[in-house]
Formats: structure tokens, C-alpha cells, sequence
């Protein structure tokens, strides 16, 4: 199952995720709650919505203390805009 820009600009849970991830570092159980909810929005499991969203450079998995812990990508964050279909990211 593919994952359309179109369909996550529909999931309030989205741009709640977009928002903490802004804010970098660790994104603690309030990200993955809007992960989990965004997945509900839209249909698609936790695994995919995970890999996508790290391909895109919007958070990445690590493991601490044997638990899965949820980051936001290192580096500048800027407005995301990708589900345009004019956006760079999404003609890769």
C-alpha cells in the first residue's frame, strides 16, 4: 500500500506530528500517539508510516534501553510541503 501526500493532509494527527517534530529531539509517547493516529487516518501500519516518514527525514527509530524511542531527524527543520505535487522530495 502506497502512502499519499493527499491523504495524510487529511489527518489532523499529521500536522500534530509535524508540529513536535519541528521542536527536534526526542518526541517521547506524544509522537508515536500522532504516529499511531495518523496510521488510523489513513490506513496503513506503523512500519510503513515509520520507514516513509524516516525516508522523508521527518523522524527516525532508535533503540535506548531496549525500547523503541522516536526522534526527529537531526538537522534544520523546515515546513514540510511534500505532498504537493509540484515538491522536490516526492520526485525522487
Amino acid at each position: 500500500m502506497a502512502i499519499a501526500g493527499a491523504d495524510l493532509v487529511r489527518s489532523r494527527a499529521f500536522f500534530r506530528f509535524q508540529r513536535l517534530a519541528a521542536a527536534r529531539g526526542d518526541l517521547g509517547w506524544r509522537g508515536w500517539d500522532a504516529l499511531y493516529e495518523v496510521c488510523e487516518d489513513i490506513g496503513v501500519n506503523i512500519s510503513a508510516l515509520v520507514r516513509y516518514f524516516g525516508y522523508l527525514g521527518l523522524c527516525q527509530v532508535a533503540e535506548h534501553d531496549s525500547r523503541q524511542c522516536l526522534y526527529a531527524a537531526p538537522g534544520p527543520f523546515r515546513e514540510l510541503e511534500w505532498w504537493r505535487p509540484d515538491c522536490e522530495l516526492i520526485k525522487l
